[in-house]
């Protein structure tokens, strides 16, 4: 119950981004990954469209996070103490740019991503 108002929350953060936020099957090491639909356009092909000069539509795909990530279990505990907490919407941003960059994509705000990560890290976990 706690997990999924926890997804639900990620994906009220990321509306913009991702398609739903949901817990992955497939992660073992990794805290979070992007998955896309059967049709979907994949990231290596909306790159080479666009380096071609091709207008691509941005396509949303679903987060998928590891419940038992040492990052999502403090994201977990942080949420369950206070949903409200700054940090819960900074650590979605920050998953959604690893699973990003995971899979060879690129993010709209690398410096915002880059500062999150820092403030984030400086924290103890």
């Amino acid at each position: 119950e706690d997990l999924e108002s926890l997804l639900k929350d990620l994906g009220d953060v990321l509306s913009e981004d991702v398609r739903d936020v949901r817990v992955s099957e497939r992660l073992r090491t990794s805290p979070s990954c992007l998955v896309g639909e059967a049709f979907d356009l994949t990231p290596q092909m909306e790159a080479f469209l666009r380096a071609a000069g091709q207008d691509v539509p941005r396509v949303k795909r679903s987060l998928e996070i590891n419940p038992s990530h040492p990052l999502v279990e403090k994201l977990k505990k942080i949420h369950q103490e206070d949903p409200s907490d700054p940090r819960v919407s900074r650590f979605a941003r920050v998953l959604f740019g690893l699973a990003a960059l995971s899979e060879g994509g690129r993010l709209e705000d690398p410096a915002s991503f880059s500062r999150e990560v820092a403030e984030l890290l400086a924290e103890p976990l």
